[in-house]
């Protein structure tokens, strides 16, 4: 969620296309009151940190806007429509150092929003900051970006005379890990000179997907697709120990100038040793928490199983780590854990909303195919269109449709009031389900805004048979 930033208008004066495609008639228009700057232009919110709020295209001001709170009620109910129409679970609030504090929380707790997960870009490398931010300033309502712990990691991985003792309560995840979330880049640090990972970013991951806080995996460095990264059979590994093996509190075993190990005490337990030596191999003893003479499994298939001794301590060597390959890491549990995480289907909620100043035009008389969605075999769709014009044209009628991936009719409802209309079809194979409305007698020009509002279930893949 970009709220603080645009680009593109004519001196502070954005106009949008209507649904006809035609110029200065699309919702949420913006003037140069809507922007700080010199005037006509309005001074800076009363943001976090005014120094760091570097310009960048037409900023957005929201204490200060005027008409006054024009901006915070245009873009809470850009939101909630986006927030619809999209089902969105949650939220990346773009630089949230540069936006009035007050604005950025009431957004997060208005309309649609309200209650969805929330992470907050505020770039700043300082753990007590980024506390200030999350607790202080949001109240626990969002969680933040962890930039301290990216540029240790960045230090751990590019820096061959790095200490790894210094990953001994790295980062704000060490200072409040409930509203932390880790990564190891983003498409803004990963095309940023000097703010990217270069090297072995294996072993940075292996830290975010084993310690605590929320770990965000950039896609970049997952796909295996042209100019990314390919990681991801590592990673898949990483999110699997991380999923099935890593959970409670945190300990510290060993740290040593090469070789850092600790603990995920919750069950079944987790063991993670990351080495940064790329010449020699470290053999490590260390005090766990599983108990005495219990059988472990190195989960990421690099090391033979090891018992604990008498008193549960484990022995193990962590492997150099070669031609910075970033592959140096180690997770132990118990054995014998080998479940895949069970896939729970979900359907989700789509409202498509039909308007003369948005995207999608107003039902008119004729025919107009007014969404789409790619619904699963033997899944069941639920849908209703409700008419936002009221009085209700007399003669009026809208006959809505749902038509599946060959045009066939599966179920059709009539429209004659101001009411919310169902419709329920069976979904007969995997693919685009559309919605037709053929309308009669309606306002030739202006038309009958709509809310169409579907519950689907998605299959797994989109591979069209």
């Amino acid at each position: 969620m970009v709220l603080h930033q645009l680009i593109g208008g004519d001196n502070g004066v954005y106009r949008y296309l209507g649904a006809n495609g035609a110029a200065a008639l699309g919702r949420f228009p913006k003037n140069p009151g809507c922007f700080r700057g010199a005037p006509p232009r309005r001074p800076e919110d009363p943001v976090p940190v005014p120094a760091d709020d570097f310009a960048f295209g037409d900023e957005l001001v929201y204490v200060n806007c005027e008409p006054p709170a024009y901006t915070i009620t245009g873009m809470i109910d850009f939101g909630d429509w986006l927030t619809r129409s999209l089902d969105c679970q949650g939220y990346r609030v773009d630089d949230t150092k540069g936006m009035a504090v007050a604005f950025v929380k009431q957004w997060m707790n208005t309309k649609a929003m309200t209650g969805r997960f929330c992470v907050s870009e505020y770039f700043d490398g300082n753990p007590r900051n980024l506390y200030g931010w999350a607790e202080g300033a949001m109240g626990g309502r969002s969680a933040v970006f962890d930039f301290a712990t990216h540029f240790g990691l960045q230090r751990m991985c590019d820096d061959t005379g790095f200490d790894m003792r210094q990953l001994d309560g790295l980062g704000y995840t060490a200072l409040d890990p409930l509203h932390s979330a880790t990564f190891v880049d983003n498409p803004d640090t990963d095309l940023s000179p000097g703010e990217q990972i270069i090297s072995n970013k294996l072993l940075a991951y292996a830290f975010i997907l084993t310690t605590e806080g929320y770990p965000f995996v950039y896609h970049k460095d997952y796909s295996t697709e042209p100019g990314c990264y390919g990681l991801k059979p590592w990673i898949d590994n990483l999110v699997w120990i991380h999923e099935n093996l890593a959970s409670g509190r945190t300990l510290t075993r060993f740290a040593g100038p090469h070789v850092f190990v600790y603990e995920r005490l919750g069950q079944p337990g987790l063991l993670t040793a990351i080495g940064n030596d790329g010449w020699n191999r470290h053999t490590i003893t260390c005090p766990t928490n599983f108990g005495g003479n219990v059988q472990l499994h190195d989960y990421t298939g690099r090391h033979p199983d090891i018992r604990t001794d008498g008193e549960g301590r484990a022995t193990f060597t962590v492997p150099s780590n070669a031609f910075a390959s970033g592959q140096s890491y180690l997770c132990f549990s118990r054995e014998g854990i080998g479940a895949a995480p069970a896939l729970v289907p979900r359907s989700t909620t789509q409202v498509f909303f039909g308007a003369g100043d948005l995207d999608m035009a107003p039902a008119l008389n004729g025919d107009a195919i007014v969404g789409r969605i790619w619904a699963a075999e033997g899944t069941r769709v639920l849908a209703e269109f409700r008419s936002l014009l009221d009085p209700w044209p007399q003669r009026a009628v809208i006959a809505v449709e749902v038509l599946d991936p060959a045009g066939t009719s599966l179920t059709t409802a009539r429209v004659t009031a101001s009411t919310a209309v169902p419709l329920r079809a069976t979904i007969r194979r995997d693919g685009w389900h559309s919605f037709k409305t053929t309308a009669a007698g309606l306002p030739s020009a202006s038309g009958v805004p709509f809310e169409l509002s579907v519950t689907y279930t998605a299959p797994q893949g989109l591979a069209v048979r």
